[in-house]
């Protein structure tokens, strides 16, 4: 059994949410004592959330009768509080997980994307026609994001704000979301997003962490 789970960005009420692809996760997920749900489970309280978006819900509220559920807030999430009590998770601003030797921090990630705070008319823009791409040709949204230099600057202004973070902590380790870039860099992880073709998820076993493409059942 593995000691935690950890996804994040999911984004229940969007288009481009890949909902197939969670619930097949979450219909075959391996036994673990723990769930993260690290920020974005939402698009946000204006996107009405469809039948098969209702369906990932019920199935995590399922889990937790076996398994304990971390919900960590995201930028996207202003109704996070509500929908976690739903499902009867945990709702942290942040999470420490221990396993084996490593203390690890887990946290959303957003609030060290200054962009957000300081161009928010133009963040809305960006995510509108970021949407918009992914939902048209999600290999060329994912090609142009992963080649801007606004973006790339703000994913290592939340890799170091959250290692800083971890340090204050004593924590050894950080589980970040917010950017869509699945990482990992020995001490800082990211796990993706299940927004685009490649859907990530971290397994944590006895200190061990994995990153993980999800394939189908068949994990790569």
């Amino acid at each position: 059994m593995y000691d935690a789970i950890i996804i994040s960005d999911l984004h229940l009420g969007s288009d481009i949410c890949r909902v197939d692809k969670i619930i097949e996760f979450l219909e075959n997920l391996p036994e673990t004592h723990c769930l993260i749900l690290n920020g974005d489970i939402l698009e946000s309280t204006e996107h009405r959330l469809k039948k098969s978006h209702w369906k990932v819900l019920s199935l995590l509220r399922r889990l937790t009768d076996s398994t304990d559920i971390i919900y960590i807030p995201g930028n996207h999430d202003s109704d996070g509080e509500g929908i976690a009590h739903l499902i009867g998770a945990e709702f942290v601003p942040h999470y420490i997980l221990e396993s084996g030797d490593s203390r690890i921090l887990c946290i959303h990630g957003d609030k060290w994307d200054n962009f957000i705070t300081d161009h928010p008319v133009i963040t809305w823009f960006a995510d509108y026609i970021y949407l918009f791409l992914q939902y048209w040709h999600s290999s060329l949204a994912v090609y142009l994001k992963h080649n801007s230099k606004t973006f790339l600057r703000c994913a290592q202004q939340v890799k170091d704000g959250a290692l800083k973070l971890a340090q204050k902590m004593k924590c050894d380790k950080v589980f970040c979301g917010h950017v869509h870039m699945a990482t990992n860099d020995i001490t800082y992880y990211n796990s993706g997003s299940w927004t685009e073709e490649d859907c990530h998820f971290i397994l944590v076993e006895d200190g061990f962490i994995e990153l993980v493409k999800f394939s189908g059942v068949t994990y790569v």
